[in-house]
């Protein structure tokens, strides 16, 4: 964030949803423990969660933050102990209605 070079507007909230998935296996699998962190750009931890996938399962990770920072955040997620997993994320980046100049509004 931001998505301007001016940093203006900077954005109403991030929301994130992440979900590992532990995929099932033919012979069995094990546990996978899985660690989300969100840092924002001075690298402080803003938010963190952690889980223990069993075989064929998936957890999910939802969160939103208003306190917006200038820069380059990071979303961390690692997965310890376990076995090969899948991730998908989705990072919404959104702003306040009406927070854009009219003059030289984004097309939606």
């Amino acid at each position: 964030t931001p998505d301007c070079e001016d940093g203006d507007p900077l954005p109403d909230r991030i929301t994130i949803s992440s979900t590992v998935e532990n995929p099932g296996q033919i012979f069995g699998g094990g546990n996978s423990d899985v660690t989300w962190s969100l840092n924002n750009p001075t690298d402080e931890e803003i938010s963190s969660s952690s889980g223990t996938l069993g075989n064929g399962a998936s957890e999910t990770w939802d969160y939103t933050t208003r306190d917006i920072v200038e820069g380059f955040w990071t979303l961390n997620v690692e997965v310890t102990n376990g076995d090969d997993v899948n991730v998908n994320n989705d990072v919404t980046i959104a702003y306040a209605e009406g927070a854009e100049d009219p003059t030289n509004s984004r097309p939606e």
